[in-house]
């Protein structure tokens, strides 16, 4: 289980601390309170989610003819790795950049790949 600070869920869940406090209080989330510095703290009890990296939830998704008219000037749609279709975009993903392409406004957005720190 993962451990958040009280005011940091109440951010994250966009609620007042009071509201979460009442469903600490009701029982709807676990809590623990700990005493850190001479401070009682409220720490928040979630569990943590499994992630899956983006290779294993690969999505193939056909890319109509429309937005290749657009996306050529850009890339060499052959090298294209992964398609995901999103609610509003769709994401490219090629060895050295991501494409991002809007579907209402046919705006391509080129993401470069960051560099990786050793």
């Amino acid at each position: 289980m993962e451990r958040i600070p009280l005011n940091k869920y109440a951010k994250m869940k966009k609620m007042s601390r009071a509201q979460v406090i009442h469903m600490i209080v009701k029982g709807e989330i676990e809590a623990e309170e700990v005493e850190e510095n001479g401070k009682k703290v409220r720490y928040i009890l979630v569990e943590k989610k499994q992630t899956q990296p983006i290779q294993q939830q690969k999505n193939d998704t056909p890319i109509p003819e429309t937005v290749l008219v657009h996306i050529r000037k850009f890339v060499d749609i052959s090298s294209m790795k992964y398609c995901y279709e999103g609610m509003h975009d769709y994401y490219m993903a090629f060895e050295n950049q991501l494409l991002i392409f809007n579907k209402e406004s046919a705006v391509v957005t080129v993401v470069p790949k960051c560099e990786e720190k050793e």
